[in-house]
C-alpha cells in the first residue's frame, strides 16, 4: 500500500466513523482539543493527524488504530475452507495409523 493510498484511507475513515459518531467537525475537534480546520485538513487529505491524536480518534470512535488505518486482512474463504478440511484428513489418518500401530 502506498503513502497515499494509506492517507486516503486514514483520510475516509475519519469521516466515516466522525458521522457514525454523529459529531460535527467542531465537536470533534473540542474533544480533541483542535480547530475545526485541523479535522477538516484531515477529511480533504490536506494533513494527517499524529500518532498520539489517531489513539484518541480510535477511543473516541471506539475502534482500533488499524482500523482507522482501514488495515484488514485479505483472507480468502474458500483457503481457509480447505486448510480446514486437510486438517480434518491429517487428523482422520493420525487416528488409523495409532489404530493399526496398537493392533501389532
Amino acid at each position: 500500500m502506498t503513502d497515499e493510498e494509506i492517507k486516503d484511507n486514514v483520510r475516509k475513515q475519519i469521516t466515516k466513523y466522525r458521522k457514525l459518531s454523529g459529531l460535527k467537525q467542531e465537536e470533534l475537534g473540542k474533544l480533541l482539543g483542535l480547530k475545526k480546520t485541523t479535522i477538516s485538513s484531515w477529511e480533504v487529505g490536506k494533513s494527517m493527524p499524529d500518532v498520539c491524536t489517531l489513539y484518541k480518534l480510535s477511543q473516541i470512535f471506539n475502534v482500533s488504530i488499524s482500523t482507522l488505518y482501514n488495515a484488514q486482512l485479505e483472507i480468502n474463504e474458500d483457503k481457509i475452507v480447505r486448510a480446514v478440511e486437510a486438517l480434518d484428513r491429517i487428523e482422520k489418518y493420525g487416528r488409523i495409523l495409532k489404530a493399526l500401530d496398537d493392533e501389532k
